[in-house]
């Protein structure tokens, strides 16, 4: 009830649960650790947050009890609770005229997130010497410890590096952090928030995680001989995707997928999440960043063949975040996601993930960027209309029509006809008895043909349009 009330639309219904939180801390003695408690902040974090900055922005004068400096000893027992507190606090801070003796300073932070990280290894160490599996308490209290770790992170994220040597002791432990396996591959995005304050340029940000990398990998790591680019040249598998009324299903062209062997697999999904993070977190050109293409060829491209379905998915991932970064190579590799839209043999979440990285493609350099290669808009979005015909997996199709309405809303699809016969589909789709079950997707056509029309007159010609092409049912 709270965290739905906190978020609600209307005014008056969030200022009734901030009210409601308020009488609840009153009856912790306005201890906001007591409070904390009585949600689950492992779970329901965004919850607990909602809750905190509701009362810091309603009443002010709850920030003045806040003291979260290394005299205060409010670092003496750090539990989740008073790690989430630090946290949001210390977000809510930044532009407010809050005295800074009350927040603590980068060094302290760094020796806070020392200690987490160390007591994380500890017990991770103790679990691997008894040989055995981790019992429920055991596993309890990694996922806490994992969890503080976290929030520490996120709270350095929000410090001031012009402490020297604050940061050069975070610097050190970051590095450390990267090394240490005992760390859950969900801190890594932490992490490297972390480590992109402390680097003085994107070129040295990415130079430092690919190093780390490096040193992550097995050097006997199987590797494929990359993608099939030999048998048939891109540009056909594009036109010929491209010009047929079905998918490419040829199953000829999709190398058997690699076995890994197990000792090594968590190992190569470790490096695999790491270069993700990485990825999304550059803006830069792939010619302004050389190291990633050593990465490209020794681990991604050989990630999207292994037999693991979640080393693939994160492999595939990492592919079409590389491809984002530059234009050629988005377009000579183009035809291999098309290539792969013909595998049946996948999980359904590989299936979204390919379809999700060609409309990141479209949606990067235009639906007009392979028409040097004779692929016309027409072209284009006739292809990504017969991904719709007859998908039965609701996830998937989800995915196709919201590629779909990003194509369109941002004005991406010039062609008239094109747009006509898209958004003539979609009307279908959301009139569709078959699409009855699927909300999500029923959802979005609710949320994007209102909109869609109202954006643009052009938009309104197409809709218009619409009824000559398409056979829509009366409203009784």
């Amino acid at each position: 009830m709270i965290g739905r009330g906190l978020r609600d639309r209307e005014a008056a219904v969030r200022k009734a649960a901030c009210h409601l939180v308020a009488s609840w801390l009153a009856q912790c003695d306005h201890d906001l650790v007591r409070l904390l408690e009585s949600f689950d902040v492992l779970e329901r974090t965004a919850m607990a947050e909602n809750a905190l900055l509701s009362l810091f922005d309603n009443q002010p004068a709850i920030t003045s009890t806040v003291n979260c400096s290394e005299a205060s000893g409010f670092w003496a027992t750090l539990t989740p609770e008073s790690a989430v507190l630090a946290r949001v606090f210390a977000a809510h801070c930044r532009g407010e005229d809050v005295d800074d003796a009350a927040l603590p300073v980068l060094t302290a932070v760094a020796y806070q997130v020392e200690a987490a990280f160390d007591a994380l290894v500890r017990s991770v160490q103790m679990i691997a010497e008894s040989g055995g599996e981790a019992s429920d308490e055991e596993a309890a209290e990694i996922h806490s410890r994992s969890f503080v770790l976290g929030q520490l992170l996120d709270l350095a994220g929000l410090m001031d590096y012009t402490d020297e040597s604050g940061r050069r002791k975070m610097f050190a432990l970051v590095r450390r952090m990267f090394a240490d396996e005992a760390v859950p591959v969900a801190i890594v995005p932490q992490i490297l928030d972390v480590l992109r304050q402390l680097s003085a340029t994107e070129r040295e940000y990415v130079q430092v995680v690919v190093e780390a990398v490096q040193t992550l990998r097995e050097e006997t790591l199987a590797r494929p001989d990359g993608l099939d680019e030999s048998d048939e040249d891109a540009d056909e598998i594009i036109a010929e995707a491209l010009t047929s009324a079905t998918p490419v299903r040829r199953a000829a062209n999709l190398q058997k997928p690699e076995a890994l062997d197990p000792s090594k697999l968590e190992h190569h999904q470790r490096c695999l999440v790491i270069v993700r993070a990485l990825l999304e977190r550059i803006e830069g050109s792939l010619q302004e960043h050389a190291e990633i293409t050593g990465l490209f060829n020794e681990l991604i491209v050989p990630s999207v063949h292994m037999e693991d379905a979640t080393v693939r998915e994160h492999g595939l991932v990492c592919l079409a975040l590389v491809l984002l970064l530059d234009r050629k190579t988005a377009r000579d590799m183009f035809g291999f996601f098309v290539n792969q839209l013909g595998a049946t043999d996948v999980s359904t979440a590989i299936r979204v993930r390919v379809r999700q990285a060609l409309f990141d493609l479209l949606l990067r350099f235009g639906v007009d960027f392979l028409e040097d290669r004779n692929q016309s808009t027409a072209k284009v979005m006739s292809f990504l209309l017969v991904l719709l015909d007859g998908e039965k997996e609701p996830a998937v199709a989800t995915t196709v029509a919201v590629g779909l309405c990003k194509l369109l809303l941002s004005g991406l699809v010039r062609d008239h006809d094109a747009s006509v016969d898209a958004v003539g589909k979609l009307v279908e789709i959301y009139f569709s008895a078959d699409a009855v079950a699927n909300a999500e997707l029923r959802q979005c056509l609710a949320y994007f043909l209102p909109v869609y029309c109202y954006s643009a007159p052009s938009h309104q010609l197409a809709m218009r349009d619409v009824r000559r092409h398409t056979s829509v049912p009366e409203r009784p």
